[in-house]
């Protein structure tokens, strides 16, 4: 009897230990940290996707931007989609953020 008492009192301490937050944790993969911003430069690297595309644009600082350019974030902001080519020149606005290995991102709103 005594063993069973003691299992079930492991087991609920167990339960309530795993239904708790860590507030510690973090999103591994970003900072909190985001701002509207416009990007300048030339298109070196494409990833197609289903919705759109990812966009790699150097900037004449030579700064690397990963650019979210997708056909439903155009709609919302009644923007016309544009298919962009490596080597194309182009400006970019939207929200901006950076992942813990320094890596910018920015989701494009608009494109000039």
């Amino acid at each position: 009897m005594r063993k069973s008492y003691a299992l079930i009192i492991l087991v609920a301490a167990l339960f309530m230990n795993s239904c708790t937050t860590n507030k510690a944790n973090t999103d591994s993969t970003s900072t909190l940290e985001e701002h509207q911003i416009v990007v300048n430069g030339k298109v070196t690297e494409l990833e197609r996707g289903k919705d759109g595309y990812m966009a790699t644009i150097e900037t004449k600082k030579g700064e690397h931007y990963k650019a979210t350019i997708s056909i439903i974030n155009f709609q919302k902001n009644n923007q016309e989609y544009k298919t962009l080519n490596i080597g194309d020149e182009v400006s970019v606005e939207g929200p901006t953020w950076s992942d813990v290995d320094g890596n910018k991102y920015i989701k494009v709103e608009k494109m000039k």
